[in-house]
């Protein structure tokens, strides 16, 4: 009786599309600087840009994104009023990763 064959071995090929991210800081420097550094990342294509909290939800609304960098303080609607604006509308979330250079809400992040 001859033996079985061996089994291929399958590899899942890198997904060819990009996730699509979102970048909302009040800080023209901090957006461009963020920009930047995913482009070198490859697989990320920012898709937007806005600079406060309003842009932010018309923004998430237009684009779906995978990904939202969120600035925490912003003037107006900060980071946290728009997570909570969202789950009020009961919109979709896209993950998020907030930003902040202030360790105050770094640390309220972790709660």
């Amino acid at each position: 009786m001859p033996s079985p064959s061996p089994r291929p071995i399958l590899i899942p090929a890198r997904s060819t599309h990009a996730l699509s991210a979102l970048i909302v800081d009040d800080e023209q420097l901090a957006r461009d600087e963020l920009a930047y550094l995913l482009k070198g990342a490859g697989d990320v294509e920012v898709v937007a840009q806005g600079k406060n909290g309003l842009e932010a939800i018309n923004l998430i609304k237009e684009h779906n994104p995978d990904l939202l960098f969120l600035d925490v303080q912003m003037p107006g609607l900060d980071g946290f009023a728009v997570i909570k604006k969202l789950l009020d509308k009961k919109m979709a979330i896209p993950k998020v990763v907030f930003a902040t250079a202030f360790d105050q809400y770094a640390v309220r992040l972790l709660k």
